[in-house]
């Protein structure tokens, strides 16, 4: 049985407790061993656990964007993928809401441009759902199923990995 560990950067507690619950639901059905972490947001940065380690080796990383902060998290996440090329990364971005001037810098808003027009696919090591956060996560945007969800990843993460 594969395993995977799954980090989500966050710091809403009810809406990563909901979460939690449906990754949960989501690996057994896809038969997969995992480990769930939900860590604040101000560890991105750093990439650690609230314990300094580093983390686990090739964990998935789902995060959003930070639209508030000029989204910060792109920067740091493009960064630590630099440093930890082991793991994958998950960013979610409002799709209405990518600009130019919304971004730190200017390669922040061309990768996720260049990000927006393929698939959130596991096959990059990092990805970009134009879903928010929680609803990728659980597969629901508030009242309807969507396309792109946390499930469809893990399925397709699975399928590189030579099993079904």
């Amino acid at each position: 049985m594969l395993s995977v560990d799954v980090v989500v950067y966050h710091d809403n507690e009810a809406q990563i407790s909901l979460a939690s619950g449906t990754i949960g639901g989501i690996m057994q059905r896809l038969n997969l061993q995992h480990t769930f972490s939900a860590l604040p947001e101000c560890l991105l940065e750093g990439g650690t656990l609230p314990n300094g380690s580093p983390l686990p080796e090739k964990a998935i990383v789902a995060v959003h964007g930070d639209m508030q902060n000029r989204y910060v998290n792109i920067g740091y996440t493009r960064r630590l993928s630099g440093q930890r090329p082991d793991l994958q990364f998950i960013i979610s971005v409002d799709r209405d809401y990518v600009r130019e001037g919304m971004f730190q810098t200017r390669e922040d808003y061309e990768f996720v441009r260049e990000a927006l027009s393929r698939e959130c696919h596991p096959q990059y090591p990092i990805a970009v759902t134009p879903v928010n956060l929680l609803g990728f996560l659980v597969g629901k945007d508030v009242t309807y199923e969507i396309e792109e969800s946390f499930e469809r990843y893990m399925q397709r993460w699975k399928a590189l990995r030579g099993t079904s």
